[in-house]
């Protein structure tokens, strides 16, 4: 019994919620399960905590605890007009963390200095070792199948990884520069190489969505750097480089989308009909989608092109069970983007190192692999694709055009309470089979879009609600004043508009975790307001 009540003590104990919360910070990136488990621990310490009465106060007068959590029971009164109540409990459980993180920490002691200062540096430090695991993972130093750069990001997804990283950078920025915590010449060093490293890592897992959030940061950042030094040289090169910068790469852009549009004139009627081997050719006039500016659709003779490719090639040129990446679709447009017909004698100008690319998926010999120039023809190529009646399946632009727009008409249909918390996928699934979606059915998925599933889940009405409910703490708190919180928040509102970051555990507790920290966890003397 002795012992049983030590444990109990010792559980009780404040440096027990400050290790949950060191817990929490490491899992976000590294872990599920210690994310889940980690928010088990704080609940724990703090029914086991006791003292109530004191809780039941703090409670009541922060007004900022009863509007995060509304958000929850919002979703409560959306039970009310649901009829899959399983896909219903399911989405509550998962927002379980924006009932109970509020409760849990807006309720306890407020951290100190030093252990929000610890906190984020075991965040950055699992942040860093999450994309050394994924190094490793890269030079081939595990079991794991590499056949997308993505794929290197084992923990959580490569997006929201991407997002951990932008966070993590931001904190490190602002530990550099703030007079608030103290750092010896060797921790600053340290802390540069992380951040350098980082910043390279971003690049090398090619997230595009973990780019853009940079893209947007960055400038801000070194902005608020210069403003903060007081000297306008700084002000004014920053935005010379900034301008620069921007010139760069919307010429960057605009010479690739030239490219792409730069199209072939052809003549119709002086197109051969047969090929050298005297097999017709077959010319769509009707499909006019292309590759490097030249028609993918025309010179076909797909009796030779298969005939000849499983001569160069063990990869089999079309499988049955497959829905994307066939060789087949592949090969046509890598031909066409080398000016090739698509018959045996194009099949025979390709050399070696063409035949690979073309295995692991290639469909232009220029823009190859996972390289941002390959990723921003790819959108264009997916979007002339999509407007020429190219099915989207499989193409993370077109799909998410398919996604929004099954989501604003779901929208429309239910402006004013929304479908209700629990029938979000059903009717997702009957807006695919009304609008005979091109999709694919395992690729028919939600809106890819926060503010539109609150939209279409609660209508114009809940929607306010939310967003009130996400806001009115923040300026009642004075959080915006906050460095590292603006950024985490900006960070996740952009991620609002490319996902469902809520609808997950990885991105509700990301958003949770940092916005309740800040929100409700420190005072003005834990950390400058800046």
């Amino acid at each position: 019994m002795q012992l049983f009540n030590f444990i109990i003590k010792l559980l009780t104990t404040p440096p027990f919620y400050y290790w949950g919360l060191i817990a929490l910070s490491v899992g976000l990136p590294l872990s599920e399960f210690l994310t889940s488990f980690s928010q088990f621990f704080i609940g724990g310490y703090w029914l086991l905590s006791g003292n109530f009465s004191e809780k039941w106060k703090i409670f009541k007068s922060r007004k900022e605890i009863w509007l995060i959590i509304s958000i929850w029971f919002i979703h409560i009164i959306g039970l009310a007009w649901t009829q899959d109540f399983d896909y219903a409990l399911r989405d509550l459980k998962i927002k379980l963390p924006l009932l109970l993180l509020p409760i849990f920490i807006g309720t306890s002691e407020l951290l100190k200095p030093w252990q929000l200062k610890t906190i984020l540096q075991f965040f950055i430090m699992a942040v860093i070792a999450g994309s050394l695991v994924s190094i490793f993972v890269l030079l081939g130093f595990s079991s794991r199948e590499i056949t997308d750069i993505r794929n290197i990001s084992v923990f959580i997804s490569h997006i929201r990884f991407s997002l951990f990283i932008n966070i993590a950078i931001v904190v490190i920025v602002y530990f550099l520069q703030t007079k608030r915590f103290s750092f010896s010449q060797k921790h600053k060093f340290l802390l540069t190489l992380g951040l350098i490293w980082l910043i390279i890592f971003l690049f090398i897992l090619k997230s595009f969505t973990g780019i853009v959030v940079f893209s947007v940061i960055a400038p801000i950042i070194l902005f608020i750097w210069a403003y903060r030094n007081l000297k306008k040289i700084y002000l004014v090169l920053i935005m010379g480089l900034s301008l620069i910068a921007a010139i760069y790469t919307f010429r960057f852009v605009h010479e690739i989308y030239s490219e792409f549009t730069n199209i072939e004139e052809v003549d119709y009627k002086k197109l051969p009909i047969r090929t050298d081997q005297g097999n017709f050719y077959i010319h769509d006039f009707s499909n006019m989608q292309v590759e490097n500016g030249h028609y993918i659709m025309l010179y076909i003779c797909e009796k030779e092109l298969k005939t000849e490719w499983e001569k160069v090639s063990n990869v089999a040129y079309y499988h049955p069970e497959k829905t994307v990446k066939q060789v087949k679709y592949n090969l046509v447009r890598y031909l066409s983007s080398r000016t090739y017909k698509k018959d045996a004698s194009g099949v025979k100008k390709l050399t070696k190192e063409d035949i690979e690319k073309i295995e692991k998926g290639a469909s232009n010999y220029k823009y190859y692999g996972n390289s941002f120039s390959h990723k921003i023809y790819d959108f264009f190529w997916q979007l002339d694709s999509y407007v020429n009646g190219g099915n989207p399946t499989g193409h993370t632009l077109t799909q998410r055009i398919e996604y929004f727009k099954a989501g604003w008409s779901i929208f429309k249909e239910n402006y004013i309470i929304g479908v209700g918390t629990g029938d979000v996928k059903k009717t997702f699934e009957k807006e695919y089979n009304r609008t005979n979606s091109p999709l694919d059915s395992e690729r028919r998925l939600r809106a890819h879009n926060q503010l539109l599933t609150f939209l279409l889940t609660f209508g114009v009405l809940g929607f306010i609600l939310i967003i009130a409910a996400i806001f009115i703490p923040v300026i009642t708190s004075k959080a915006y004043k906050y460095y590292i919180f603006n950024f985490a928040f900006l960070i996740s509102f952009i991620s609002f508009l490319n996902e469902d970051t809520l609808e997950n555990q990885a991105g509700l507790s990301m958003f949770t975790f940092f916005y309740v920290l800040f929100v409700l966890g420190i005072s003005d003397k834990t950390i400058n307001k800046e």
